[in-house]
């Protein structure tokens, strides 16, 4: 990702699709194939150099007065699929994604679950958290549209939302109100319900945090945290997440959680072979998966460095490795094209990483 000088690409410029057209078929801009998402602009081509494939896979945040430094990463020759906004928004900032989205498709990503955890509330208005949308017997699914409806119109189309983990005293601090409840059953129609919302009013939803993180020992934000063996969480805190990926279009967030049974000792899910396994061939889910930040959380920094975080993050199955900022994103994208170029990173598992992100924005196929 280039953050410096601007090399404008198809399908962002405002002469790119006369520019695309004239190119050849592996050039041309086309328009998405809607799947659920708000419509977008047009598709840029598919990237095809080994930098601009690494690229496309990073997601890095900025904040709202950043985004000068985001147009000109998605205005690059190497842009990302898209951005994560990682602090609350006003309607200036609305309006910027809003642009942003009508020139080219791509994500614009946030955190807006309600109470402790939403970005868009100095514009709209908050809204309760998980645990109070149920005490106070809200209509969930129609909470969630109004909400998305006014994230499309904000210009974000994927909200990291909702968390699907169940509520237990032993992550209280980090899950506990953002749940839905202390059973499957009531996360799967709860949650399920705020997905569903979130789903037609063009949001793509991010279950979250697989594969569980409502029983784990701590807060990943802090250390290493570690989770029931996998044979409980699979009598349980998957069971949510095995239901709502049925109902299309859903993204997943890998968790940054050591699983007894599942990853290697000292292993976060989010770097774990295994965890994905479990996620595509156990749960069967063939969507997009973010990882959860890989830049700011001590589970995975007190262990790696960002950009090694991002390597193995993309090798191990995810399509797009998060960053809260962008302070790292260059040397991500570097270490990702580097252990493609070594061999650690396949050139197929690379490929299945973008095509997940673009058929995830209307744009595969």
């Amino acid at each position: 990702m280039i953050l410096g000088g601007v090399v404008l690409v198809d399908g962002w410029g405002e002469d790119s699709a006369n520019d695309a057209n004239s190119g050849g078929s592996s050039t041309t801009t086309t328009e998405p194939k809607q799947q659920g998402l708000m419509p977008l602009g047009p598709c840029a081509p598919e990237p095809t150099t080994p930098e601009a494939r690494a690229a496309y896979v990073v997601m890095a945040g900025f904040e709202p007065s950043q985004l000068d430094r985001a147009e000109a990463a998605l205005a690059s020759a190497t842009p990302p699929a898209g951005i994560f906004v990682n602090a609350d928004i006003d309607a200036t900032t609305g309006s910027r994604l809003l642009a942003l989205q009508q020139r080219r498709a791509l994500f614009v990503a946030i955190d807006d679950e309600g109470g402790r955890v939403q970005r868009i509330e100095d514009v709209f208005g908050s809204i309760p958290s998980p645990a109070d949308q149920v005490s106070q017997k809200l209509d969930i699914a129609s909470l969630a549209q109004a909400r998305g409806a006014q994230l499309i119109a904000s210009g974000i189309n994927v909200d990291f939302a909702p968390v699907v983990d169940l509520r237990s005293p032993s992550s209280e601090s980090v899950i506990g109100d953002r749940s839905y409840g202390t059973t499957a059953s009531a996360v799967i129609r709860d949650a399920g319900a705020f997905a569903e919302g979130l789903r037609a009013a063009g949001v793509l939803p991010t279950l979250k945090h697989f594969p569980g993180h409502g029983r784990a020992s701590g807060d990943s934000h802090l250390g290493a945290v570690t989770t029931p063996p996998l044979a409980s969480l699979e009598s349980s805190d998957l069971a949510p997440f095995e239901a709502l990926v049925e109902e299309s279009p859903v993204a997943v967030m890998m968790g940054h959680l050591e699983v007894p049974g599942l990853t290697s000792p000292g292993e976060p899910s989010s770097v774990s072979a295994a965890a994905y396994r479990l996620l595509r061939e156990d749960v069967g889910f063939d969507g997009l998966v973010i990882t959860d930040d890989l830049s700011d959380m001590a589970a995975i920094t007190d262990r790696y460095t960002p950009a090694q975080a991002a390597a193995l993050a993309i090798g191990a199955g995810a399509d797009l490795a998060l960053f809260h900022d962008a302070v790292n994103v260059e040397e991500a994208t570097r270490a990702i094209a580097a252990a493609v170029v070594s061999g650690s990173i396949t050139q197929a598992r690379l490929n299945e990483a973008v095509s997940h992100a673009r058929a995830a924005m209307g744009c595969g196929g």
